[in-house]
């Protein structure tokens, strides 16, 4: 019965945002695959925020999958370009001698999480864009029919 549902979800989902689903779901594999190996509970705790924050993102586009379309940086720079730090970090961190380039390094790579973690939370917000400007917008004209109807006082009645 599981299974069942899923392939109707999966149908209704076209080929290209299925095939962004598939590689958003390996991203955050190897997020998790990376969060593993590091043992740092700083860089654990950064990691865990971004693939919260990835997972989320692709949720959306599961959800709404008219917003793949805008995913082309995050898909094609922003993720891999994470990823080959993120195994830079692990290769570092296994390193038995930390030597000052080592040590640099992964303290460059640890704050830029901040950062992307931060850039992919604004992402996500802005996904939301198109749906908090039509709410405002309804609430706009529902307010003005509303006072045009007589059933609230409009703005300046209320201020004199």
């Amino acid at each position: 019965e599981r299974e069942a549902q899923l392939a109707r979800e999966n149908a209704k989902v076209p080929p290209e945002v299925r095939q962004i689903l598939e590689k958003g779901k390996g991203y955050i594999q190897r997020i998790e695959a990376a969060n593993d190996a590091i043992e740092d509970k700083e860089i654990s705790d950064k990691l865990d925020r971004m693939q919260k924050i990835v997972t989320k993102i692709f949720e959306e586009v599961k959800e709404k999958p008219q917003v793949a379309r805008n995913l082309n940086m995050f898909m094609d720079y922003y993720l891999p370009t994470t990823e080959k730090l993120l195994n830079a970090y692990v290769e570092l961190d296994k390193q038995p001698q930390i030597g000052e380039n080592i040590k640099t390094t992964k303290q460059e790579i640890a704050s830029s999480m901040d950062t992307i973690n931060d850039a992919f939370e604004k992402m996500f917000d802005d996904m939301f864009r198109d749906v908090a400007w039509d709410i405002s917008s309804d609430i706009s004209v529902m307010k003005t029919m509303m006072a045009q109807d007589g059933l609230v006082r409009d703005d300046q009645e209320r201020r004199q």
